[in-house]
């Protein structure tokens, strides 16, 4: 229940953030991609199902009060944590160097798809424009962002929600060693 409870008000959090103070404090058009830090943090802390959740659940918030087209971002955000959740049971959590590149290379690539989707669509083909308007203050800044966020959300888990699944765990083995002691002792009497 808490880890449903903390990435729902993370990506509530990080969505007002991004959509009300940080536009009033954009560089340019740029703002920083917070809910793309979010699924990308919590895919890559959690696995892939729950960067797949906060992705879907942060695009959706984005389509639906852009009023853009409904799903676009919420597929996108999906495929970033789906991706960033990948890596999941191979890798430390700690190591916060591999969410940071992955937080940068998916922003690219979200923002790629976004000069394609919404403005070559539109017969909008100015590229150079696009990058140095756009893409780098938005990398640069969520970059940044990212590197005080994810050791935030890492200290929160760690903090919070790990202590209560050990203990889970713990209790599962527990249960399972008594049903193998009690298997043992009936079929000894």
């Amino acid at each position: 229940m808490k880890r449903i409870f903390s990435a729902s008000v993370a990506v509530f959090f990080f969505y007002l953030l991004q959509s009300s103070a940080f536009r009033g404090l954009s560089f340019g058009s740029a703002v920083p991609n917070l809910l793309l830090i979010a699924c990308v943090s919590y895919g890559w802390l959690r696995g892939s199902s729950s960067g797949i959740l906060v992705g879907f659940f942060g695009g959706l918030l984005m389509d639906i009060f852009s009023m853009g087209v409904l799903g676009m971002y919420a597929l996108f955000y999906m495929y970033a944590g789906f991706i960033s959740g990948l890596a999941h049971p191979w890798y430390d959590p700690r190591e916060f160097r591999i969410p940071l590149i992955l937080i940068f290379v998916e922003d690219a690539l979200l923002s790629l798809l976004r000069f394609l989707f919404f403005y070559v669509m539109n017969g909008d083909f100015r590229f150079r424009f696009f990058f140095t308007g756009r893409l780098l203050p938005e990398l640069a800044a969520t970059a940044i962002l990212a590197v005080i966020i994810y050791p935030l959300l890492l200290w929160i888990e760690e903090r919070f929600i790990r202590p209560d699944m050990d203990e889970k765990l713990r209790q599962a083995e527990s249960d399972i060693a008594a049903l193998g002691d009690g298997d043992r002792k009936e079929g000894t009497v």
